[in-house]
């Protein structure tokens, strides 16, 4: 288990039965009849059927005539004994297939005799023991016959098999299990003196078939939990097999766990993954934004975001509280996909800083408010600037370890968290990082500025390579970016319908300037770009030909986005594009090697803006070009 994991289990109040009536409550309600008819769920039998067409959780059944069993081999498109026989028949596969006849039939069928509740001798029969001993040995009449005979009357049924997760019925009055389990209580009984045969029946699986999940013999809860999981999981995108998933549950059922969460040993390939974000689905349900800004970790879901915040290490009650209250102000004012990690910075800012007191404060160690004053910020500098000189601390991260606190300590004091009654009433005015307390910025060459024009050709002539070792999508958002210069994020997320026209019947492309908060910006392009945009959209369409266009993204990810909903995201872009960078020779004119770290997606931003100035495109005009306020 991971520390976060540790963490917030020691954080986590303990349930009860009252606790597990209200999740149950909870997760019901939260469950869509959309969804649930989608996947075939079947409130009375206690079992999923899931559709072999389903985008996300169907499967492929043997394509050999009369084989209904599921393959997972796409490939080959035949099970493993059709494969075999195939194998040993000498036939081509036309021919095999052609003329193979039914080996092997998965599930049960109802008696042919109108009414009978008795299931039939085998898959592939078509009457019940009673009636086919009745026609084959008493009667001695063909099928047809003997359907019509008026003797061929239905018969009551045996009852439900005994294994608690069985659907089937029982096939015969000497035993109270169906043809599949009696064989199986059969075996452990020869095999083990101490079969527990009560215990068995709890915890035995039902009969796999096809797309049939049994959720029966779980408790309430724990069905509900599966539910809103695979729910939630389907929602995200997330390709889920029904292999799988029935493993999952036939664990949580041979565990006779009363909540998913309490399984111990879910082990396996893919298993244990899946009940993890099962029972995390089903964790973050229960959470609201107000009882969890009073934990120390926070599960940002219940904020709307992925992750966590932790709080853990800053040692001072009234610092750790302050903090609580900063983040809880914060983090609704932050856009983009890394807002968890920028306030978790800002936090582990004042980790160090509660760190400094717990050191140099050796009476009190920094828990009493009163006492701490503008030494302790001194102190707290001298710290940041020895673990500069040390090698433990980057000159930039002094600064900005130095600029979180101040700017953190300065919006505490605004939220008026000094006031009576607040974490940090009785704080000095002095305990501050003042503007002249910051470090001087350290000077660097940072990648990301603009590229010399050869080296640009290079990135221009070597565009078709990004083809052979990533995606579509991931050429057309660099060409897009070196020829807008836009950010990568805005490039990123741009809408399918992202492509217009002025009055003077130009291209204009239309995107989302997310840093400056100014939205539908329109920006000239050349019609080179609006070339690629629309081949791009026709591209996008014929993959997604249901999806609203309203809901379509230019550059579709390909993981987790079975409608076209969700865009590739910068992190993704930057590490393809790292690996297309590294793959080439970049030259200067002089035949020196260029350094490939410079080559960043941000530094087409850059230059793009150089590129204008250079043809001396004027300061304001350049200014509305890079979509800046001032």
């Amino acid at each position: 288990m991971s520390a976060v994991a540790t963490a917030r289990a020691a954080h986590a109040p303990q349930v009860g039965a009252a606790g597990e009536d209200h999740e149950l409550a909870v997760l019901t309600g939260l469950l869509e009849e959309s969804f649930l008819d989608e996947v075939g769920w079947d409130p009375s039998a206690g079992v999923l059927r899931v559709p072999a067409e389903h985008p996300l959780l169907g499967y492929r059944l043997c394509r050999v005539p009369g084989c209904a069993t599921m393959i997972y081999a796409y490939a080959l498109g035949i099970c493993r004994a059709c494969s075999n026989r195939l194998q040993a028949s000498g036939q081509s596969e036309e021919e095999f297939l052609a003329n193979a006849r039914t080996w092997r039939t998965v599930g049960t069928r109802s008696c042919a005799v109108t009414d009978c509740a008795r299931p039939a001798k085998t898959a592939r029969a078509a009457l019940c023991r009673a009636h086919d001993y009745q026609r084959r040995e008493r009667l001695k009449l063909s099928m047809d016959n003997f359907l019509r005979h008026p003797d061929a009357q239905p018969l009551p049924s045996w009852g439900p098999c005994r294994v608690v997760a069985c659907v089937r019925e029982q096939d015969t009055e000497r035993t109270p299990y169906c043809g599949a389990h009696r064989m199986q209580a059969l075996r452990m009984q020869r095999k083990s003196a101490d079969f527990d045969e009560n215990h068995w029946r709890r915890t035995a699986p039902a009969v796999a078939e096809g797309g049939m999940v049994s959720l029966r013999g779980l408790p309430p809860l724990v069905v509900a939990q599966v539910l809103y999981g695979l729910q939630r999981r389907t929602e995200s995108g997330a390709k889920t097999t029904v292999t799988t998933l029935r493993r999952v549950c036939d664990r949580l059922r041979e565990e006779q766990v009363t909540s998913a969460g309490h399984a111990t040993g879910i082990t396996g390939t893919g298993l244990r993954p899946l009940w993890s974000q099962l029972v995390t689905f089903a964790r973050q349900a229960l959470l609201d934004p107000e009882s969890e800004r009073h934990k120390d970790l926070w599960d940002t879901a219940a904020f709307g975001y992925g992750g966590s915040l932790d709080f853990t290490k800053i040692r001072q009650h009234w610092l750790r509280e302050a903090a609580k209250r900063w983040a809880v102000e914060d983090l609704p004012r932050r856009r983009g996909d890394q807002v968890v990690g920028i306030v978790q910075s800002h936090i582990n800012s004042f980790v160090l800083l509660s760190e400094s007191l717990h050191a140099t404060r050796r009476q009190d160690h920094g828990h009493q408010i009163g006492a701490v004053g503008r030494q302790d910020i001194v102190a707290f500098l001298s710290r940041l600037a020895y673990l500069e000189k040390t090698g433990k601390l980057s000159a930039y991260g002094r600064l900005v370890h130095c600029r979180n606190v101040r700017k953190m300590l300065n919006t505490c004091r605004a939220l008026g968290l000094t006031r009576t009654g607040n974490p940090l009433a009785g704080l000095a005015e002095d305990f501050t990082v003042r503007q002249q307390d910051l470090p001087p910025a350290p000077q660097r060459e940072e990648p990301g500025r603009d590229l010399p024009p050869e080296v640009m050709r290079q990135l221009c002539d070597a565009l078709p390579r990004l083809d052979e070792i990533t995606s579509r999508e991931m050429r057309v958002a660099v060409e897009v970016l070196i020829d807008t210069g836009r950010r990568p994020d805005e490039v990123c997320e741009l809408a399918w319908d992202c492509l217009a026209w002025d009055t003077d019947s130009q291209p204009v492309l239309v995107y989302d300037n997310w840093k400056e908060q100014r939205m539908g910006r329109r920006l000239p392009i050349p019609r080179a770009t609006a070339e690629l945009i629309t081949g791009q959209k026709k591209r996008v369409r014929e993959r997604f030909p249901n999806t609203p266009l309203a809901e379509l993204k230019l550059l579709p990810s390909a993981v987790k986005n079975p409608h076209g909903k969700k865009a590739i995201s910068d992190g993704g872009l930057t590490g393809r594009h790292r690996e297309w960078v590294n793959s080439l020779p970049l030259l200067l004119a002089d035949g020196t090697e260029f350094d490939r770290s410079a080559v960043v997606p941000y530094a087409y931003r850059h230059t793009y803006a150089q590129r204008h100035a250079d043809a001396g495109v004027p300061a304001d005009v350049l200014r509305d070009l890079m979509g800046l306020r001032s």
